[in-house]
């Protein structure tokens, strides 16, 4: 069981750092390309770049999923019976929220207000930028002399770019209760293993 553990530990580290690279790619892909557009006004570079930065922030998702999939597993199947216990004493700790406990300021306000802001304004970051681009996009669309049909297309396509990452930006922000969720997934299965013991016995 402990190699098990060391295994999956290692793997949701591992998780973690691509989960980072992806994301400050993203960041410095939109970014450049931001700061650089007036470089090129090609509209169609534009929107490889969107849908190269969708591609790469479904990869940060499945990371994230792969986290969450891992550490409730570690949390059900080999922390209940071991004195291995990070990832359950971590949701306790979590909970708990952060701050002092003397009173002076209360904990729930510094959980709420400035850790989840903070976690809030980091996921919507890619959705400024993106924003932005999209707007660069409008405007060059606007200023050329595509057919009528064609402009309406790309406008199309810009605003399910913007919807996209608005709800991906909502996702991150909120997926944390996809962690209960994925609890009780394994719980269930666990139960169900159990009883399938206790029916071979019988």
């Amino acid at each position: 069981m402990d190699k098990e553990y060391l295994m999956l530990r290692s793997e949701i580290e591992e998780c973690l750092k691509k989960q980072d690279q992806v994301f400050s790619t993203i960041i410095s892909i939109l970014g450049l390309t931001n700061v650089f557009s007036h470089i090129s006004e090609n509209v169609l570079f534009l929107f490889l770049i969107l849908f190269l930065s969708t591609l790469l922030q479904l990869r940060m998702l499945e990371y994230r999923n792969i986290i969450y999939y891992i550490s409730t597993y570690m949390s059900v199947f080999l922390e209940k019976d071991s004195d291995f216990k990070w990832e359950t004493r971590l949701r306790k700790f979590k909970k708990e929220g952060y701050g002092y406990e003397n009173g002076k300021l209360r904990k729930k306000i510094i959980n709420k207000v400035v850790v989840r802001f903070g976690r809030i304004v980091k996921h919507f970051i890619i959705l400024g930028l993106v924003a932005f681009m999209v707007f660069r996009i409008v405007v060059n669309v606007y200023k050329s002399h595509y057919a009528l049909c064609i402009k309406i297309v790309l406008y199309v396509v810009a605003g399910v770019f913007v919807i996209f990452n608005i709800l991906y930006a909502y996702t991150l922000s909120t997926d944390k209760v996809n962690y209960d969720a994925y609890l009780k997934r394994w719980e269930k299965i666990r139960k169900k293993e159990q009883q399938e013991r206790i029916n071979n016995r019988e």
